[in-house]
């Protein structure tokens, strides 16, 4: 399963509402009742599906034989979510792992 969505053979809609929309929905409604120490470290570990799920969908896209404006729309979207990356690593990190400040009052 994870090697066919890497190599883009489930097609551009499988590959984006399917392992795309529905698993991220699922994992944010699941993320919304959590600490957010635990949800830093379950967006940490959700990190490699992402990469799989991001590829895939990119390979999806070249060989997609729907509307052009499907295709634009999906590759700005991963586009703009690997930029989206640096920062969202960063965050996850900080809650996974909160810096522990040693404040004296004296």
């Amino acid at each position: 399963m994870v090697g066919r969505l890497w190599r883009g053979e489930y097609g551009l809609p499988v590959s984006w509402w399917g392992f795309g929309f529905t698993v991220t929905f699922v994992v944010s409604a699941v993320m919304v009742v959590l600490p957010l120490p635990v949800v830093g470290m379950l967006t940490l570990a959700f990190l490699p599906y992402d990469v799989v799920w991001m590829v895939g969908t990119w390979r999806a896209v070249q060989t997609y034989a729907g509307p052009a404006f499907w295709s634009v729309v999906v590759c700005a979207f991963l586009v703009l979510n690997w930029i989206a990356w640096v920062p969202g690593v960063v965050l996850a990190a900080a809650l996974a792992f909160p810096p522990v400040l040693m404040v004296n009052p004296s």
